[in-house]
């Protein structure tokens, strides 16, 4: 994003999966479960703003990141380079296209949406999924900006169904822009940014 950014000949970016019937997963559901349970006992939501605010500043002083991901912090420097992610694309002056190809789950899901526009393969390997909450955590900035696509009501539908929406389901909610024939979907993709950029 940061090449794309101070490039000013890039008017359009398509991101897809490298492999077919894939878009972008979720983390292992597993992987989360077994950090949460590492951890003696839960932080308040204060400590919690703290922590993160100094992240923040440390990740800005020289070599601070280097520091941040050899301590037990380094979870947190993930969900910040996240969040920083998702709102540089949002500001970004390029047109960002998703063709989602796969499976589009948790964190795919939540950069997926702060994309200007997102199309879909008609494929039966495509699904939308936010898991976060039956597992006891919260979205990152995605939640927020699936509420305004879709609606408060439906996104908060979404996330405690926690369930698998499919293309059409995707598609009558407003999450995706339309469907494609799935071999045409990165050629499509591809069309559109041209035009856009």
């Amino acid at each position: 994003t940061r090449a794309v950014d101070d490039d000013e000949t890039v008017g359009a970016v398509v991101v897809t999966g490298g492999v077919e019937k894939r878009y972008i997963t979720h983390f292992d559901i597993a992987d989360i479960l077994a950090a949460a349970r590492r951890s003696e006992r839960p932080l308040s939501e204060r400590t919690l703003r703290t922590v993160a605010r100094g992240v923040d500043v440390l990740s800005a002083l020289p070599r601070g990141q280097e520091a941040l991901e050899q301590s037990p912090l380094t979870g947190l420097l993930g969900v910040n380079r996240f969040a920083n992610l998702v709102l540089r694309i949002m500001r970004s002056p390029a047109v960002y296209i998703a063709a989602i190809g796969g499976p589009c789950g948790g964190g795919g899901l939540e950069m997926s949406v702060a994309f200007d526009v997102r199309l879909a393969a008609d494929d039966d390997a495509v699904g939308f999924v936010l898991p976060e909450l039956l597992i006891g955590l919260t979205t990152t900035v995605g939640g927020q900006r699936l509420a305004q696509l879709i609606g408060p009501d439906r996104a908060l539908e979404m996330l405690l169904e926690g369930r698998m929406y499919s293309r059409q389901e995707a598609l009558d909610m407003g999450l995706i822009r339309r469907l494609v024939p799935p071999e045409e979907l990165l050629t499509e993709a591809q069309s559109l940014g041209a035009r856009y950029a």
